[in-house]
């Protein structure tokens, strides 16, 4: 059985641990699965990826309208590459030490010397994982652009790097990956920003 076979399998496993796990952390702040694809914010003047001026300006204003920097929430890289085994984009928020490992040994299933986990503490962190899926050359990669704390809600806004036309880049497959850590809280985290999944050409 191929390397890439067992990552794909070890995915499948993943899933379904974290549809079955009650504190697995997949949940957004509607309560539904925080995966990939979700709907982008509404982008209308009252959305806060539209009318600019509706967006802090200052402390004072930070302050006034309660929404804040997460200055103490920023987020501690785990691991990062373009090598990950599993083929499909995915994101997941992780609380569990089960489902942080098998989502481990699945990203590196193609590593012959087979890594360690980065070491995490869920009793003061939570994981969030973003796999791109595969692409068809070098030049892909995906960073955390900002955290936002709003009330009882941790917003998490993603930047997607593509090359862009012209790019002279190495024509090899690469499948990229982010994993990173923030402060443990009780308050929901909502993935927004670029979808890892657009430009994904497989099934």
């Amino acid at each position: 059985m191929s390397r890439t076979l067992v990552a794909l399998l070890l995915v499948a496993a993943l899933v379904v641990s974290c549809a079955t796990t009650p504190d697995a952390g997949t949940e957004d702040a509607g309560g539904n699965p925080a995966t990939v694809g979700q709907p982008p914010r509404d982008n209308g003047p009252g959305s806060p990826d539209g009318d600019q001026s509706n967006r802090p300006t200052s402390a004072a204003a930070e302050r006034e309208s309660g929404d804040t920097p997460a200055d103490d929430q920023a987020p501690r890289t785990l691991a990062q590459g373009d090598q990950s085994a599993v083929r499909v984009p995915l994101i997941r928020v992780i609380r569990a030490p089960s489902i942080y490992n098998e989502l481990w040994r699945a990203i590196t299933a193609n590593d012959a010397s087979r890594p360690a986990a980065p070491e995490i503490d869920f009793a003061t962190e939570t994981v969030v994982a973003v796999l791109m899926g595969e692409r068809p050359t070098a030049g892909y990669s995906v960073r955390v652009d900002s955290v936002l704390v709003e009330g009882e809600l941790i917003t998490v806004r993603l930047d997607v790097v593509r090359p862009a036309p012209g790019d002279i880049v190495a024509q090899v497959l690469t499948s990229p990956y982010l994993l990173f850590a923030l402060p443990a809280r009780p308050e929901e985290i909502e993935i927004t920003g670029d979808s890892p999944s657009a430009g994904f050409e497989g099934d």
